[in-house]
């Protein structure tokens, strides 16, 4: 499979591969530009916060997920697993012009309190879930 996985966080490896990552800070910002993800089976952004500026377009088969705040992500299995932590600000920030085409959306916040606002498009041939333990603002999902 063709995965990306855009990470603030630090690794934990086990014979050489990688098993899971650590993200406990770090920023990670998505330009103007965007992020062609269209060859791609499985894009993945996690770190303590996330701002999309740009367009993430990807295939119908591609799975986008985008996680902050504190967590450990199993690589493997793909799950994520909350630290738990407080954070009182918004986790995942989709500018207007950060819309998001995929086949599956997945956007995470994982801190208590840290909300999810997408003034950008959500378009998904499957799901679309957004979670937080925060306030969620969306423009629209489809």
């Amino acid at each position: 499979s063709d995965r990306v996985t855009l990470t603030t966080g630090s690794l934990q490896m086990k014979d050489g591969d990688l098993v899971a990552i650590d993200v406990s800070q770090g920023h990670i910002g998505i330009g103007e530009k965007g992020i062609d993800a269209l060859s791609l089976t499985d894009l993945e952004l996690l770190g303590k916060t996330i701002d999309i500026a740009g367009v993430i377009k990807a295939s119908r088969e591609t799975r986008v997920m985008v996680s902050a705040g504190g967590q450990t992500y199993q690589y493997k299995t793909k799950e994520v697993k909350s630290k738990g932590e407080i954070y009182s600000g918004i986790a995942v920030d989709g500018k207007v012009a950060g819309s998001m085409y995929a086949g599956k959306i997945d956007i995470i916040s994982n801190d208590k309190g840290a909300g999810v606002n997408t003034k950008g498009d959500l378009v998904s041939v499957d799901d679309v879930v957004l979670t937080a333990n925060g306030d969620i603002t969306t423009n629209k999902v489809n």
